[in-house]
């Protein structure tokens, strides 16, 4: 959480809020994704990789996979800096 915090500020003291509508835009989307991810899962009792191996082949379904590897790593690393930020600031200055 700490990740995302800093990550939002630094991004928010560069940008202002010239990027908040597009954030109005992603939210529904977002939104929708995730319920019919949940919703198929729930339909056939299969995960997602599973269920993009049966429809679109192993090309796709280790490429779909891969990019969500990648993309839950850099979020795990955006927490860890995050915190390994935040503890260095509480130790200098508490």
């Amino acid at each position: 959480m700490l990740g995302s915090v800093i990550t939002a500020s630094q991004s928010g003291a560069q940008w202002g809020y010239r990027l908040l509508f597009l954030q109005f835009l992603i939210i529904p989307l977002l939104f929708i994704v995730q319920e019919l991810t949940v919703r198929l899962a729930l339909a056939t009792g299969k995960g997602y990789s599973e269920l993009i191996l049966l429809r679109c082949g192993r090309y796709w379904a280790r490429l779909s996979t891969l990019a969500l590897v990648v993309s839950c790593f850099g979020a795990l690393l955006t927490q860890m800096s995050g915190l390994a930020s935040g503890s260095c600031l509480a130790c200098r200055y508490g």
